[in-house]
C-alpha cells in the first residue's frame, strides 16, 4: 500500500522522535511504500531552511537513511 505523509507528520517524526513514532515510521518503511509529493518535499525544505527552526532544535536524521 502507498502511504503519503504530510509535512507536519514528517517534521514531528524528525523533531520529536520517540518509541511510538519510531515504530510507526518503521512499520511504514518495512510494510508499505512511502510516497511524497513534490509539494510536501519543497515545503519540508523551506521549513528546515528557516533560521528559527535551526536555532530551536536540530532535526533527527534517523529517517533520512
Amino acid at each position: 500500500m502507498r502511504v503519503m505523509l504530510d509535512t507536519n507528520v514528517l517534521l514531528s517524526a524528525l523533531l520529536f522522535p520517540n518509541t511510538k513514532m519510531n515504530s510507526i515510521m518503521n512499520y511504514i518503511f518495512t510494510h508499505h511504500q512511502l510516497v511524497l509529493s513534490s509539494y510536501v518535499v519543497d515545503e519540508l525544505k523551506q521549513v528546515i531552511k528557516k533560521k528559527n527552526f535551526h536555532q530551536k532544535k536540530k532535526p533527527s536524521t534517523n529517517y533520512l537513511c
